[in-house]
C-alpha cells in the first residue's frame, strides 16, 4: 500500500518539477527564476527534495499528500517560484 502511494507521490513531484523547469506556471512568473533545476545545483536540489519526501514519508510516518504537498512547494519557493505562484501551479496540476 505505502509502495503505490510512494510511487504516485514520486510521479506528481516529478510532474511539479517538470512544470518548474519549463516554467509552466499560470499566468508567468513575477521574477525570474534564482537557480534553474537544469544546472547542478538545481538537480542536487531535486535529489535533495526526493530524499527528503521519502525521509518525512518512512521515517517520520508523515502522511504521503502531506509530505508531497510540503516538498513541492519548498522546492518551487528554492528555486525563485513566488509563494502564491507555487501555490497556484499546485493547484493546477491536482486539479
Amino acid at each position: 500500500m505505502y509502495a503505490g502511494q510512494l510511487a504516485g507521490g514520486v510521479v506528481l513531484l516529478a510532474g511539479a518539477l517538470l512544470a518548474v523547469v519549463r516554467g509552466a506556471v499560470p499566468g508567468g512568473l513575477t521574477r525570474p527564476l534564482k537557480l534553474g533545476l537544469l544546472t547542478a545545483g538545481g538537480l542536487a536540489l531535486a535529489q535533495a527534495a526526493v530524499i527528503a519526501l521519502i525521509v518525512l514519508i518512512a521515517r517520520f510516518k508523515l502522511h504521503p499528500f502531506i509530505a508531497l504537498v510540503a516538498v513541492s512547494l519548498g522546492l518551487g519557493v528554492i528555486v525563485g517560484m513566488p509563494l502564491p505562484a507555487a501555490v497556484k501551479a499546485f493547484q493546477d496540476g491536482v486539479g
